[in-house]
């Protein structure tokens, strides 16, 4: 088997700069920044790259936080929070992009208000993945009546923001 790298969820939560493909954002389920499953994937990676029977993470609470609450984060907090973190890489923008992904593949009806929020952020980046969001939760929660009354009332100067709301709302059942 080959590994498709256009599809790589640590190059698309860590490096790429832009949208994730709308078509790969449903398979990233709750991945916010880099993963391992080509090492679990790979034959080499399995015997290579084991993990040490005695690695924790220093803190719990950072390495497994309330995806919502990091919607909150403005430049500042967010360089607050990861200054001398690896997380640094995937910059505000990114890690919120991110964010936005994770809570439209398993998020709950308590993310909403996060995500609606987030409908507002300075970024184009956030806002935009937010719509997708916003609708893939409704979806999969069988409540989109709400959500599309949120986006249809939506406006923004963005073009990319504009098509990703378009999209959300196309892709609404009902």
């Amino acid at each position: 088997n080959v590994l498709d790298a256009r599809r790589c969820i640590s190059y698309h939560t860590i490096e790429n700069r832009g949208p994730i493909p709308r078509e790969l954002r449903a398979r990233f389920g709750d991945w916010i920044f880099g993963c391992d499953l080509c090492l679990d994937a790979c034959p080499v990676g399995r015997s290579r790259f084991d993990t040490h029977p005695d690695f924790t993470p220093s803190n719990i609470e950072a390495a497994f936080p309330v995806l919502r609450d990091l919607l909150l984060l403005d430049d500042d907090a967010f360089s607050a929070m990861f200054r001398g973190r690896p997380i640094m890489r995937a910059k505000r923008d990114g890690l919120l992009r991110n964010v936005c992904v994770a809570l439209g593949n398993v998020g709950t009806l308590d993310d909403v208000p996060a995500l609606e929020r987030a409908l507002a952020d300075r970024s184009p980046l956030v806002r935009g993945h937010a719509a997708w969001a916003l609708s893939n939760l409704a979806g999969r929660l069988g409540n989109p009546d709400a959500v599309r009354t949120r986006l249809v009332n939506h406006v923004d100067a963005d073009a990319f923001v504009r098509d990703e709301v378009a999209a959300a709302l196309n892709a609404l059942p009902g």
